[in-house]
């Protein structure tokens, strides 16, 4: 999520979220970015409708 929010072909970067698509529980997690930039980030899944 760095690099999109970093990336200069993308003028607006303030809300930058990422998700991950587990395709063997069809669960949907959101990547929540570390602050600091130390370590990964957290993630919440999520069930897909």
């Amino acid at each position: 999520m760095r690099r999109v929010r970093t990336s200069p072909f993308l003028p607006h970067t303030d809300d930058v979220r990422g998700f991950v698509f587990d395709v063997t529980t069809g669960l949907l997690r959101e990547i929540h970015p570390v602050e600091n930039g130390s370590g990964s980030g957290r993630s919440t899944p999520s069930a897909v409708a």
